[in-house]
C-alpha cells in the first residue's frame, strides 16, 4: 500500500537515508564509549531498514528486465554474497577486541547505498517506472 503511495524509489531513498543515521549513530557511540545502550539505536535503525531497502531496491532493479527476470534475480542474489563475503573479513581485520571495523564496514556501505540510490534514477521517469512496477 505504502508503494502504491510513496513509490518505490522514495522508500528505497528513506531507507538508505536511515541506514546512514544509523550507521553515524554506530561511529559516534564507538568513538565515545557509549558502549552497548549506545549502540544498539544504530544497530536497530541500519537492520530495521532492511525492509524499506532490499525489497524496493530488488523491484527497481527488474523493472526492465522483465524478460530475464529469473537470470538477473540470480544475477543480484550472487552480488549479495559477493559483497558479503568480502565485506565480513574487513570486519575482523583488526581482531576481536574493539567493533571500528565493524561500524567503517557498515557506513561504508550505508553511504555506498545511499551514493547508488540517488545516482540509480537519474534520468529516469519515476512515473514511468512505478506504472511498470503497478502493473507488474
Amino acid at each position: 500500500r505504502v508503494v502504491r503511495r510513496t513509490g518505490a524509489r522514495v522508500l528505497l531513498l528513506t531507507g538508505t537515508a536511515i541506514q546512514v543515521t544509523g550507521a553515524t549513530v554506530i561511529v559516534v557511540a564507538l568513538t565515545t564509549g557509549a558502549g552497548l545502550v549506545g549502540l544498539l539505536p544504530g544497530l536497530l535503525l541500519v537492520v530495521g531498514s532492511v525492509g524499506l531497502t532490499a525489497p524496493n531496491a530488488t523491484a527497481l532493479a527488474l523493472t526492465n528486465h522483465g524478460a530475464i527476470a529469473g537470470s538477473a534475480a540470480a544475477l543480484l542474489g550472487l552480488g549479495q554474497y559477493v559483497i558479503a563475503g568480502s565485506a565480513a573479513p574487513l570486519v575482523g581485520i583488526a581482531g576481536e577486541n574493539t567493533a571500528m571495523p565493524m561500524a567503517a564496514v557498515i557506513a561504508t556501505g550505508a553511504v555506498l547505498a545511499l551514493a547508488a540510490a540517488v545516482l540509480a534514477g537519474r534520468g529516469q521517469d519515476p512515473h514511468e517506472v512505478e506504472a511498470e512496477l503497478l502493473a507488474a
